[in-house]
This record gives structure tokens, C-alpha cells and sequence, in this order.
């Protein structure tokens, strides 16, 4: 009985090695599984400031060319204001032309 004690006590300590190892196994895939979620957030985030700052940039972008076509449209409105305001005093100095010939005639 000696010998089958043995055997018993020898399975019983190899039993308890394994689930040892089990749970350290366990245990490192568990370390793992965190630092890959950790690598994962990381990286994530790196993207998500990467997209942020293409975003940004392309707003300034879009932003400078709305101006400059403001600034276009503005040039472009001037001149067609001076254009009328310029037609307008000639128009008006023909008027007064005209009244004052009509003025001169009746005299």
C-alpha cells in the first residue's frame, strides 16, 4: 500500500503543479489581453487626434478660401457700384446740362 500511497501523493502533487500552471497561464493571458486592449486605446486615440488635427486643418483651409472669395465678391461689388454710381453722375450731369438748356432757351 505503500507504493499506491505513493503513486497517489505523486498524482495529487502533479495535480496541483498543473493547476499552477494553469492559473499562471491564465494569469499571463490575462496581463496580455490587458495590454493589448491598453495598445489598442492608444493607438485609437492616436487616431482619433490624428483625424482631429486633418480635420482642423482642412476647416482653416475652407475657411480661408470662404474669405478670399468674400473678399472677391466684395472687389467685384465695388466695382459695380462704382460702375452705377459713375453712370449715375453722368446721368446726372447730363440732366442738368439738359434743365440748364431748357433754362437758357426760355430766357
Amino acid at each position: 500500500m505503500g507504493a499506491a500511497q505513493q503513486d497517489i501523493q505523486e498524482i495529487h502533487e502533479a495535480e496541483a503543479e498543473a493547476k499552477k500552471r494553469m492559473e499562471q497561464a491564465e494569469q499571463r493571458a490575462s496581463e496580455i489581453k490587458a495590454a493589448a486592449e491598453r495598445e489598442r486605446d492608444q493607438i485609437l486615440e492616436t487616431a482619433r487626434k490624428e483625424a482631429q488635427r486633418e480635420k482642423d486643418v482642412m476647416l482653416t483651409k475652407l475657411e480661408e478660401e470662404r474669405q478670399q472669395i468674400d473678399v472677391r465678391l466684395r472687389k467685384q461689388a465695388q466695382k459695380e457700384i462704382d460702375k452705377l454710381k459713375q453712370s449715375a453722375d453722368k446721368n446726372h450731369e447730363k440732366a442738368v446740362k439738359e434743365i440748364l438748356k431748357l433754362i437758357l432757351k426760355e430766357t
